[in-house]
C-alpha cells in the first residue's frame, strides 16, 4: 500500500531521466523504495531504508530524498524542465546566451 509517492523528471541537453520514490507499508512499518534511469529504458531500483521503519522516519527519508532531487533540477512535470515548479525557479543557471 502506497502512502506517499513522487514522480520526478529531468530533461536538459542529452539528459532525459526520471526518478520515482514511494513510501510503502510493509507489515506494521514502512519502507522507501525508488527507481531511476533514462526514460524509455529499464529503470534501476533500490530501497532507501535498510529495514522497515516507523512512518515518521520513512516520511523524513522520503522528504529529504525529494528535496535533494529537486535541488539538482528534477521537477514533477513530465517535461522535466530544470528549476520550474521548484524552490530554484528563480535561480540563475549561469548559462548566458551569446549573440
Amino acid at each position: 500500500m502506497e502512502m506517499e509517492r513522487a514522480d520526478l523528471y529531468f530533461c536538459e541537453g542529452n539528459s532525459n531521466k526520471e526518478y520515482h520514490a514511494v513510501v510503502e507499508k510493509q507489515g506494521e512499518l514502512y519502507v522507501v523504495n525508488c527507481s531511476w534511469g533514462r526514460r524509455g529504458a529499464t529503470l534501476q531500483t533500490g530501497c532507501k531504508t535498510q529495514e522497515p521503519v516507523p512512518f515518521e522516519q520513512a516520511k523524513a527519508i522520503f522528504d529529504k530524498l525529494i528535496k535533494e532531487k529537486t535541488a539538482k533540477g528534477y521537477s514533477p512535470g513530465e517535461t522535466g524542465t530544470p528549476y520550474q515548479q521548484t524552490a530554484n525557479e528563480e535561480r540563475a543557471t549561469g548559462v548566458l546566451p551569446q549573440l
